[in-house]
């Protein structure tokens, strides 16, 4: 058996001869990568992911000598691209190896033409697809790092069709390499983007050190804050679930306790000259608190961590398992804490850490957008100047099609006429409206991302953009932790100057993650053995009596919820008073729990369906496709036919709990937070 130096003897000592030994991950997967394999590589954070494809990468290049591009490496963000080009550059450099980025910002060119090792995002290959697919010829290698955060989403789905479009392209085969921190089911995943691939999986085995904190309003977080530093802690990162929260904090923090002006904020609305100011000014700062939504979640390299704090739960283990991965990745063991408001947060955040230690992610089942059908038909006509079924048809993998049914490459064509964004050109034959081809010609067709409506607000004396909002209804905004005093508004910015003021944040909502079916089951099912006769079994659904109302526990999820709510606002005597993803509450001495067949709910969703699409967040070009596209998906994304499946089977079990069980639990169906739609990206 060949040993790491034998596999990469130009790349060993630039990229693992640093450290003491090579980690599991590389040990496990360099060998597979070298004999030509598809690979997905699953480990947490700080286990050496990066270099296990990276020193393969370079040695590749350095075999082939050839300088055209060989090796493409996917990253779900810009600034993800940018992050791994800075930490690889001088190593690439070292192995002589040309690296370069190409997304929407970078386009680096080594003698007039693409390295040999090339960042980009999908949007961007979507674009080389389009406009230069001959650069793409040489390719030998693609690498999809981070996978998770685009698979079971619209640009996870764009992706799949662009590795088919690459294939036909290239007109070769190409080693693919999926690379994750979490995956749920990792099979499964391995299907979608890989060929016959082999899985590596390395656990993380860092010992978890995990407490709760009472209270999650400001002047708490700042206790809570000063508590940690009491305790030697001095890089603290805290992850809210709303902007407006991290606006918050961040004002309240910089105020008082003892950080004071080094508090850094980081979300989606500011720009990203500010989110990248903070990652550097946190990543040097010797003591500082970083405050993000999920845009901090994925990999960026803002330096050590020595506490995370929740403040508010994540709605999923495998963010649940991101943030908390940030902590301590140079250590032997992960430090985090969440906040507590109420008893239900416990509830919660119990089953959510033994899920997280378990290895239990409890995700959502995959299920394909056909709506990325849609932009790469539009695409292909403004590529090729026309585009027909057959064309169509062939851009998109067979097993594609089958998941989009009904969905058939002519009735797309003709509904894409309808709206006006193709038009016939005899033939069966379409080319691009007026409209569509100015955006094909600006860039902006090569994404499956909903176009941002918000402004830019810009600082009246330095020009800086500050960020985007929505138009504000009054003279004041709160952006990047500061008040900020509207000036002048115009079609294109909104001119600030710093404020004094003390407005609340505002800002529309992108929506948060949803409650899985899996994971909702999972937390109701950890109801105190105590308070049933036997362990709950997988269709039992327990309920119990507060007053006149009956709480039922049903673990629906959200989508699943919801759903079972409109079902019962049919009859006036079932309508539940409230409902979340956990349960419902209803006032009804005879509750019987209804059992709709799948065609029922099909019924449903196709009444209910603007709603719907809000919450499964079906792509931007869903609403282009034919109705009874349009329906199917919906029905898939909702998980219809598993919630028709479990109501058939379930069966309605008392439980008897406690005074102070009974009102955690009715605490759990009670608090019905108003729905969002899920956010896709940061």
């Amino acid at each position: 058996m060949k040993s790491l130096p034998e596999w990469l003897p130009a790349a060993y000592p630039v990229f693992l001869g640093r450290f003491p030994k090579p980690t599991p991950v590389q040990l496990q997967a360099i060998p597979l990568i070298m004999e030509g394999k598809d690979v997905l590589i699953c480990a947490p954070t700080a286990s050496g992911k990066t270099e296990a494809f990276a020193a393969p990468a370079a040695e590749m290049v350095r075999f082939a000598r050839s300088s055209d591009l060989r090796v493409l490496i996917l990253s779900p963000t810009r600034a993800l691209a940018n992050d791994l080009y800075r930490r690889l550059q001088s190593r690439f450099e070292d192995s002589s190896v040309s690296l370069g980025r190409y997304t929407g910002e970078h386009k680096d060119r080594v003698g007039g033409k693409l390295p040999a090792v090339a960042i980009a995002t999908p949007e961007a290959l979507d674009s080389l697809l389009a406009r230069r697919s001959a650069a793409l010829r040489s390719v030998r290698l693609l690498v999809m790092d981070e996978i998770h955060i685009l698979d079971g989403s619209t640009r996870g789905d764009h992706l799949r069709v662009l590795l088919h479009r690459l294939r036909q392209a290239t007109g070769h085969h190409i080693q693919r390499l999926a690379v994750s921190a979490t995956v749920d089911h990792p099979e499964a995943l391995a299907r979608r983007y890989l060929h016959a691939a082999s899985i590596v999986t390395v656990p993380g085995n860092r010992p978890l050190l995990v407490r709760s904190f009472p209270g999650s309003g400001p002047e708490d977080v700042v206790r809570h804050c000063d508590t940690l530093a009491e305790h030697g802690l001095r890089k603290i990162l805290i992850f809210c679930n709303r902007r407006a929260d991290v606006e918050t904090l961040t004002r309240k923090l910089r105020e008082q306790g003892r950080f004071r002006e080094a508090i850094f904020p980081h979300h989606g609305s500011l720009s990203q000259t500010i989110r990248e100011r903070t990652e550097e000014r946190f990543l040097s700062a010797p003591a500082a608190v970083a405050i993000a939504t999920m845009t901090l979640e994925i990999g960026i390299d803002i330096g050590s961590v020595d506490y995370v704090l929740l403040v508010g739960l994540p709605l999923s283990v495998a963010s649940l398992l991101q943030r908390i991965g940030r902590g301590n990745r140079r250590t032997g063991q992960t430090r985090a804490g969440y906040t507590v408001d109420r008893p239900r947060d416990e509830i919660i955040a119990s089953k959510l850490f033994r899920s997280a230690k378990a290895g239990q992610l409890h995700g959502a089942p995959y299920a394909f957008r056909p709506s990325v059908i849609v932009q790469q038909a539009l695409v292909l006509a403004g590529a090729h100047h026309w585009v027909d079924a057959a064309r169509l048809e062939a851009a998109v993998p067979p097993e594609l099609w089958q998941e989009s049914a009904p969905a058939e490459a002519q009735d797309i064509l003709e509904t894409l006429v309808e709206r006006g964004h193709l038009e016939a050109s005899g033939g069966r034959r379409y080319v691009l409206s007026e409209s569509i081809e100015a955006r094909y010609e600006r860039g902006v067709l090569h994404s499956n991302l909903a176009d941002d409506p918000g402004v830019e607000v810009i600082d009246r004396l330095t020009g800086e953009v500050i960020g985007k909002v929505d138009l504000p209804e009054n003279r004041e905004q709160h952006l990047a932790g500061e008040s900020r005093r509207i000036v002048a508004i115009t079609k294109e910015a909104i001119l600030t100057d710093r404020s004094r003021g003390d407005v609340i944040p505002q800002f529309s909502s992108k929506g948060i993650p949803l409650t899985s079916f899996a994971l909702a089951r999972a937390v109701i099912r950890s109801i105190p053995v105590s308070a049933v006769s036997t362990e709950l079994r997988e269709f039992d659904i327990p309920h119990f009596r507060v007053g006149s109302s009956l709480f039922v526990l049903h673990g629906l999820g959200t989508l699943g919820g919801w759903l079972l709510s409109k079902w019962l606002e049919k009859r006036e005597d079932l309508m539940p008073e409230s409902q979340t993803a956990y349960g419902l509450r209803v006032a009804t001495p005879n509750f019987r729990l209804p059992a709709p067949a799948l065609d029922e709910l099909e019924d449903l969703i196709t009444r209910e369906a603007r709603r719907l699409e809000e919450l499964c967040a079906p792509g931007p070009w869903h609403g282009d496709l034919p109705t009874s596209v349009k329906i199917a998906s919906l029905t898939r994304l909702s998980g219809a036919a598993a919630l028709a499946d479990f109501l058939a089977k379930a069966r309605l079990v008392p439980v008897e709990l406690g005074d102070e069980d009974r009102q955690a639990w009715a605490d759990l169906v009670a608090s019905s937070a108003p729905l969002r739609p899920p956010q896709e990206s940061p």
